[in-house]
């Protein structure tokens, strides 16, 4: 927290409903980590009753939801390109092993992923403006190496820049399996699986 914050409820933050964007996570929310959603930070000073004001057990539990594998934490993904009919039909075939299909395209937005969940949106972009965020990648999760294998493959036979192969990276956890590459806008994409 920084200097000069302060921990206020605040009206504005409502309770998760049902038909919300995040049904997904109000599943695992405990009553002590609903209660911390409504809070939030506001420019101030902080002080010990403020910090005394956050539920006990609230935040971690939150921390320990964050990490958990099984809970959503991004719920989509839009990338911008210059090449906008290419990028659709790069991106039709290399989402394909991943179980994601093109759903809906109007030239002015591309909308990837399954009929119960749209999560990877296409937008055109000028010329003159930058697509890709230096130091930035998008992370794909893939069922299975074989589909890791697949997508790679797919991206590289379709123009992608290699950033490196599927393989095994015990470095980075020891059931990590997956592969990077550049897409036509030079985004990084890395899809991957810790299925063994």
């Amino acid at each position: 927290m920084a200097d000069g914050d302060r921990l206020t409820r605040s009206a504005s933050c409502p309770a998760v409903s049902a038909a919300s964007c995040c049904t997904r996570l109000s599943n695992w929310r405990s009553k002590r980590s609903r209660s911390v959603m409504r809070w939030r930070l506001r420019p101030n000073r902080v002080g010990a009753a403020h910090l005394a004001a956050i539920p006990r057990g609230g935040l971690p539990s939150m921390v320990a939801a964050v990490h958990n594998p099984g809970i959503p934490m991004i719920d989509h993904v839009s990338l911008g390109t210059r090449r906008y009919a290419e990028a659709v039909a790069f991106y039709s075939r290399v989402l394909a092993p991943l179980g994601l299909q093109l759903l809906r395209d109007t030239g002015g937005e591309a909308a990837f992923g399954t009929p119960q969940r749209w999560c990877f949106f296409l937008y055109p972009v000028p010329e003159a403006e930058a697509v890709a965020a230096r130091g930035a990648h998008v992370a794909l999760g893939a069922p299975g190496r074989e589909a890791v294998a697949a997508a790679h493959a797919t991206a590289l036979g379709a123009s992608a820049q290699d950033i490196f192969s599927p393989r095994l990276r015990p470095d980075i956890s020891e059931t990590y399996f997956g592969a990077m590459f550049h897409d036509l806008d030079g985004h990084r994409i890395e899809v991957l699986t810790n299925a063994a």
